[in-house]
């Protein structure tokens, strides 16, 4: 199914990173260990994310002029709820992600599998068969 770039959980995903990775920087700035070049790099990502929410806004403002032309008012107030309602559903469905996948996280727990180590060969010539050294060097 097609739909607008970064409208679904991955564009919501970018977003909430960005806004970690800027609140991160505000701090490695603080303790001086931040870089222009880095500053650089969350600006070219925060312009991608404002042309995602730009184009989300801009698609809402669309959707609501195109379907608020029509004279009933029923139909106007259900197209002035769809789309606030379109636009936190992706929050929503994130939110439901995020708690099952704690949910399974705590209550599934995956079995260990231990694998024996293996047998090295009992080769005195590795160790060496004269200990004489070990005992000059320890004393």
């Amino acid at each position: 199914m097609a739909g607008l770039p970064g409208t679904g959980l991955g564009g919501i995903f970018y977003v909430l990173l960005l806004i970690y990775i800027i609140i991160r920087e505000v701090w490695l700035t603080s303790s001086r260990r931040s870089s222009a070049k880095r500053w650089g790099d969350i600006a070219r990502l925060g312009c991608l994310a404002g042309g995602i929410l730009a184009s989300l806004w801009f698609t809402g403002a669309l959707l609501q002029s195109l379907l608020a032309t029509s004279p009933d008012l029923a139909t106007h107030l259900a197209i002035s709820a769809l789309v606030p309602a379109l636009a936190i559903s992706p929050f929503v469905v994130l939110l439901l992600v995020i708690v099952g996948v704690q949910f399974l996280a705590f209550f599934v727990k995956p079995e260990r599998v231990v694998q024996p180590a293996p047998e090295r060969p009992a080769d005195e010539t590795a160790l060496g068969s004269d200990t004489s050294s070990v005992r000059n060097f320890v004393g």
